[in-house]
């Protein structure tokens, strides 16, 4: 079973409501930190998940396993809770929403990575993020960031990806997504299916890339975005 790395931010007894984390491909739970924190101020009980290979330089080359994730959220997630995932993230929070019963309550996707089964790449790096120059070299010059990922694992993102726009139409709970109009890995196919489901909305972020939450500039756009849709 893949390992899971796992924390919550809890400011004050009296909160809200849980709200799970899943960090992107080339993010680690750490760039939701900031975020965390400030959700965690704010009245929610902010839990983060690492996956394996993702932060951790020694480990970066473990297969990735969805179903190690889904039993993990299975057995955590409380009866009412929301589910935020970003990137890789996402394609994890939209796949277990769909399958499981313990359904999230709100599902928020910040540039979830759709990729189109026919995709033909044999690696994913960073160079193909389509990201501004001082944030790639941001993320070059961090340790904990994983700088490419090889087909296998990108082969097992697009079958994933297949079932959640196959089946877009069971995401029967409010559904948001963040994205900006630079996202490389969100087609017209992905958005004309997404749009066909009527509990999705879908929030333009105005951002030079996806990266929305490591990025400084969009950061707080992307931040204040989320509060509110938690506050609907």
């Amino acid at each position: 079973m893949q390992s899971i790395s796992y924390r919550y931010i809890l400011n004050r007894s009296d909160f809200k409501k849980d709200i799970f984390i899943l960090h992107g491909l080339f993010e680690y739970p750490g760039v939701y930190e900031k975020m965390a924190q400030r959700l965690s101020d704010s009245g929610y009980k902010a839990h983060m998940i690492g996956m394996q290979g993702f932060g951790n330089l020694y480990a970066a080359k473990e297969e990735l396993d969805f179903y190690s994730i889904f039993e993990f959220l299975e057995r955590t997630v409380p009866s009412d809770y929301v589910l935020f995932g970003s990137c890789l993230g996402g394609v994890i929070s939209a796949s277990f929403s769909i399958k499981t019963e313990k359904k999230p309550s709100k599902l928020i996707l910040s540039s979830p990575l759709f990729l189109d089964r026919e995709s033909s790449y044999d690696s994913l790096g960073i160079d193909e993020l389509n990201l501004r120059r001082d944030i790639k070299i941001k993320m070059y010059k961090d340790p904990y960031i994983q700088k490419s990922f090889e087909k296998p694992q990108i082969k097992k993102v697009m079958k994933e990806s297949g079932f959640i726009l196959d089946n877009i139409d069971r995401l029967n709970m409010p559904v948001y997504v963040l994205k900006t109009s630079r996202d490389p890995f969100f087609d017209d196919q992905a958005v004309n299916k997404i749009k066909k489901c009527k509990s999705i909305k879908i929030s333009s972020i105005k951002s030079e890339d996806r990266m929305l939450f490591y990025n400084p500039v969009s950061y707080e756009q992307a931040q204040t975005e989320l509060e509110h849709i938690l506050s609907e």
